[in-house]
C-alpha cells in the first residue's frame, strides 16, 4: 500500500504527516519561509490540505497504487 501523504517524525518522536509536513520542511529553508507562513493561515490550511489530498490520490489512482 502506498504512503497517502508525507510522514515525518520529530525529534521528540512527534509524527507530522501532509500539508503540515511540507510546511515544516519548508520552514528550514530561508527561501520557503514565507510560504510556509502563508500555508500555515487559517484560512489558507484546510483549503491546501483538501487540495493535498485530492493530488495524491489523482497520482496514485493514475499510478495504479491506490486502495480503498
Amino acid at each position: 500500500m502506498a504512503l497517502r501523504s508525507l510522514h515525518i517524525e520529530t525529534a521528540q518522536g512527534q509524527l507530522i504527516e501532509g500539508i503540515d509536513a511540507y510546511r515544516l520542511l519548508m520552514k528550514r529553508i530561508p527561501l520557503l519561509v514565507p510560504i510556509a507562513w502563508i500555508i500555515s493561515l487559517p484560512g489558507i490550511k484546510p483549503g491546501l490540505r483538501t487540495l493535498y489530498d485530492v493530488w495524491v490520490k489523482r497520482r496514485l489512482k493514475k499510478q495504479g497504487r491506490w486502495s480503498s
